[in-house]
């Protein structure tokens, strides 16, 4: 957790100079040689039979589109947006996950996971409304009550 925070503020630094896509490209490149290893053991510890098409498919949309082209998007908000309050967006992607997963593959879903969602979206209500609150008060300009 603590690298993937420090990785979001770090890239979302870089990219407001660099700008996202090269931000995010210079980051595999260096990450890279890191990555193969594990990748290299595991490619030999195991056995492999056919991968079907779609597995391919799947693992290319999720490489590409997925992976590089929604993080590309998500440094540039970064970057635009600011680090502490587009990265408070971030804690509704698993809530929004599980809503999917209710609606695409017909999963339950509980009163923890209602109470979750709710905590956690109170949470950054909170935390975005003070962060512009603080921001407009340093100003000398009065918050936004919208």
């Amino acid at each position: 957790m603590l690298s993937v925070g420090l990785a979001y503020v770090e890239g979302g630094r870089v990219s407001r100079a660099f700008g996202g896509t090269a931000t995010l490209c210079w980051a595999m490149i260096l990450l890279a040689p890191l990555a193969a290893i594990p990748l290299v053991v595991e490619v030999h510890a195991r056995t492999w039979g056919t991968i079907p098409w779609q597995a391919w498919t799947g693992f290319w949309y999720a490489g590409v589109v997925s992976m590089f082209l929604g993080s590309v998007a998500w440094y540039r908000g970064l970057a635009a947006g600011g680090i502490a309050r587009i990265g408070q967006l971030n804690l509704a992607q698993p809530l929004l996950a599980l809503l999917w997963s209710a609606v695409l593959l017909g999963e339950r879903i509980t009163w923890p996971f209602v109470v979750t969602a709710f905590v956690v979206i109170a949470s950054m209500a909170v935390c975005i409304k003070s962060r512009v609150a603080v921001a407009a008060s340093a100003a000398g300009t009065p918050p936004d009550t919208r």
